[in-house]
């Protein structure tokens, strides 16, 4: 709060261009936490139980409110359940906000092994992520370095999955 109330009193074309060591470290701070939230927003994938969504986050700033109320927005009439460091935060349909000190398994009562590899994980991303319909094998070859499309066990096992030698034919 000093820093912020350092950069107002100090001159508004300086601030605005970032020419003061002060308002370059706001600069940085306000990007760093909007990547978090960008990234957060794009990448976390949710799952279904009921009336319920629910997903694992791992968010190096504190902009869970903002993930949750943009979660609400997108995805009206469900109940939201995000968990950040063994917390489970859950926004209702109405917009209240509760946090509970457990993880979101045994919240919602699912379960709580976590899995022994990433593997599982990888698997279920996948097959919600890969689809035939949109495969552009051209640009892959051309994007994605050799050494990894040779050693992707997981994507090579998900591809070839229920393939039967009459599909070739």
């Amino acid at each position: 709060m000093r820093l912020y109330r350092k950069v107002l009193s100090q001159n508004r074309e300086l601030t605005d261009s970032c020419a003061t060591p002060e308002s370059k470290k706001l600069h940085r701070m306000y990007s760093s936490v909007s990547r978090c939230l960008c990234k957060a927003q794009g990448f976390t994938r949710l799952d279904v139980s009921g009336k319920t969504l629910y997903g694992l986050v791992d968010l190096e700033h504190d902009v869970m409110d903002l993930l949750l109320s943009h979660f609400r927005r997108r995805y009206p009439g469900y109940e939201i359940a995000l968990e950040n460091k063994k917390k489970t935060h859950v926004i209702d349909v109405y917009g209240g906000v509760k946090v509970h000190d457990m993880g979101v398994n045994s919240y919602l009562g699912l379960g709580t092994t976590p899995p022994d590899s990433i593997d599982p994980l990888f698997s279920t991303y996948y097959v919600s992520q890969n689809i035939r319909e949109r495969r552009n094998t051209k640009l892959m070859d051309k994007m994605m370095p050799k050494l990894h499309s040779r050693r992707n066990h997981v994507e090579h096992l998900v591809n070839n999955a229920g393939v039967k030698i009459t599909d070739y034919l």
